[in-house]
């Protein structure tokens, strides 16, 4: 961030200087001779105390705002300073911590090791004291077993056609019981000799915490190497993940933007698919006001014919017709007419009477010319 602001502030004072220099030609522009014996034409004087007035100005802001770059350049070395300060500080305090908690760490792995041997060798001597319970009960179970099957046995001889399968079955069964015995003898056999050899190992990872406790010493000036080194390495990593950091938020900014575009998309779309299902309500609806306007129409004008009396001959009739916004009729038309004279004078009389013609539901209906056809028969 200390870096970005000096940056900051070289910027701005590279920008003031190259406007003190375009300045400076400005002024020293305004007051050199004339070339070739031949006087410059200046501008009025009003003009020429403008310049100067705005010139003096600007100097003035730029003088002013050079000032208070320079106090907010010292702010900053100052708080750089200041933070510098806190950072050696903490740095000392998280050393010092490090080694308190490094001694503590060797104490506790030391006493962890020897009761670690203490609590193998407690579990050495249980193992083998349950070894030697299970061989007991395993014998006893064997002579009890024994005496079952002799019994059985017995029982069997009274019952000899019954007892031959009987017998056989039982023989199977002894066997297996026996090599299930002698598996258990086996395995505890087994766990007496691991627990010796546990017994063992116990001892010797009691030899080992003596020899680590002999090396504490040598790998002291060690630690405080590593140590050092350690905290190098951690300065860096946390400058790259301070880095991975401003890169992962910038992505993540990017991902909010294009996922913000994508719902205003989406917005965008389902609002033009409903105004696309209302202009096609709204046209529905100006197709059946559009009959209504047109049975409205030719019901006002067959309200206003009557039948010549002297007429002979009358058929449908085509009119056109034209009106204004009002409804008012301006001018009528028969395009197609059968009947005689009278009749198509009658129709057209009709449509004269019809005047003003009812407007439409819904203004866009409404049309200054319109044709109507008509049929009376008779």
């Amino acid at each position: 961030m200390i870096w970005h602001r000096i940056s900051g502030l070289l910027s701005f004072l590279a920008s003031l200087l190259l406007h003190s220099l375009l300045l400076a030609a400005i002024v020293l522009g305004m007051r050199l001779p004339s070339c070739g014996g031949q006087q410059l034409s200046l501008p009025p004087p009003v003009d020429i105390i403008q310049a100067r007035a705005v010139d003096a100005e600007t100097i003035d802001h730029i003088i002013e705002e050079k000032r208070r770059q320079e106090e907010a350049a010292q702010r900053l070395e100052e708080e750089r300073r200041r933070q510098e300060a806190e950072r050696q500080e903490a740095e000392r305090l998280r050393i010092e911590e490090q080694k308190r908690i490094a001694e503590q760490k060797k104490k506790a792995q030391l006493q962890a090791i020897a009761d670690k041997a203490e609590a193998e060798k407690i579990k050495a001597e249980a193992e083998r004291k349950k070894a030697e319970q299970l061989k007991a009960d395993t014998e006893r179970q064997m002579k009890v077993e024994a005496e079952r099957l002799k019994a059985e046995t017995e029982k069997a001889e009274a019952e000899r056609k019954k007892a031959e399968q009987l017998k056989a079955d039982t023989e199977r069964h002894m066997k297996v019981e026996a090599e299930r015995l002698k598996a258990e003898t086996e395995k505890a056999e087994a766990e007496r000799k691991k627990a010796e050899e546990l017994k063992a190992e116990a001892e010797k990872i009691k030899a080992e915490a003596e020899r680590l406790k002999a090396e504490v010493e040598k790998k002291e000036a060690e630690r405080l190497q590593a140590e050092r080194m350690e905290a190098e390495r951690l300065k860096a990593e946390r400058l790259k993940a301070e880095q991975l950091k401003a890169e992962q938020q910038a992505q993540e900014q990017k991902r909010i933007a294009a996922e913000r575009q994508r719902r205003l998309e989406l917005e965008r779309q389902q609002l033009q698919e409903i105004m696309q299902q209302k202009e096609q309500q709204r046209q529905r609806q100006l197709l059946t006001w559009s009959e209504q306007y047109r049975h409205m129409v030719t019901a006002r004008i067959e309200s206003q014919w009557k039948r010549p009396p002297d007429s002979v001959l009358g058929g449908p009739c085509t009119v056109r017709i034209q009106q204004n916004e009002q409804g008012k009729i301006l001018a009528v038309q028969l395009l197609q007419c059968e009947g005689d004279l009278l009749y198509q004078r009658s129709v057209e009389d009709a449509v004269w009477k019809a005047t003003p013609l009812p407007l439409p539901p819904d203004p866009e209906l409404l049309q200054t010319e319109i044709e109507a056809r008509f049929t009376w028969e008779y």
